[in-house]
């Protein structure tokens, strides 16, 4: 038995199927002139004849990825901005934390370039100043030999360089009789032998020496790290030489900041003594 639909005469097996196809069949409800509003595309009005085809449809109706996209554009750009801000966030405070490391830097070296007086005490001179008979010719005459074996153990460096190549203990111009209290002893011109508590003459005299040394070694390493960086040619040999100079590199400007800083505690004083104590 089958039924047939009174406004297209298709027959159809049963009864539900029949109400079924009344409602959905695109041609049979244009006989009807009715629409089947229950499909129509929420985004380009057009109807459809079923849900399935709805579905499909949606998958490639060009209006509604059109404002998908520009919704997921949108986003992106908002959520770019975000990232933006963020990032200028980050970068303003990585440059006022720059700054605010030179600006101590530089205080530390107005520091260590201003001079300082002292008055010894002897057995033939009370309350002058003296003339230190250690000058800089001691150390500039050596200073060839203050090289990156010296240089990458920052302060114990710069006092084993003194000890070992500048004022040998054998010598008996520069010594430490006093290692407790750090109390060195030199003599002057005259031969006067006059106390040195922490290495203060020392460091006034020799300081800024050792400093324009490790000046010079940093712009030295500088250019060959950039000469290795023009090279062509990358094998793992000049890779690895590079790497080993950006260490020293590093290693100097560390033991620059303690050496412009050596005056301000005993540390230089301490490692010195362990040398020329007698």
């Amino acid at each position: 038995m089958s039924y047939k639909c009174e406004f297209c005469n298709k027959e159809l097996k049963t009864v539900s199927s029949l109400n079924n196809h009344k409602k959905t069949a695109k041609y049979c409800l244009d006989i009807q002139n009715k629409v089947n509003i229950n499909y129509k595309c929420s985004k380009c009005n057009k109807i459809l004849s079923s849900k399935q085809s709805l579905e499909n449809h949606k998958l490639i109706c060009i209006t509604n990825n059109v404002e998908d996209l520009k919704n997921k554009i949108t986003d992106l750009e908002n959520k770019n901005l975000k990232l933006q801000t963020s990032l200028e966030d980050k970068n303003n405070i990585i440059k006022d934390k720059d700054n605010l490391i030179k600006d101590l830097q530089d205080r530390l070296e107005r520091i260590a370039s201003k001079p300082t007086t002292s008055t010894t005490n002897n057995n033939n001179t009370n309350n002058i100043n003296v003339t230190f008979n250690i000058d800089k010719s001691d150390i500039e005459n050596n200073l060839t030999k203050y090289d990156k074996n010296y240089i990458v153990d920052g302060l114990k460096g710069v006092a084993a360089f003194y000890a070992k190549e500048v004022f040998p203990k054998e010598d008996g111009k520069y010594i430490c009789y006093d290692k407790s209290r750090n109390i060195f002893k030199y003599k002057d011109k005259d031969g006067n032998i006059h106390k040195d508590p922490n290495c203060t003459k020392l460091i006034e005299i020799t300081q800024p020496i050792i400093k324009d040394k490790l000046d010079k070694t940093y712009v030295d390493y500088e250019q060959q790290i950039q000469n290795f960086d023009k090279n062509k040619d990358k094998d793992k040999k000049i890779i690895d030489n590079k790497y080993a100079l950006k260490y020293y590199q590093t290693e100097t400007l560390k033991t620059k900041l303690e050496v412009v800083d050596m005056h301000k505690n005993n540390k230089f004083a301490n490692h010195l003594s362990n040398y020329l104590t007698i």
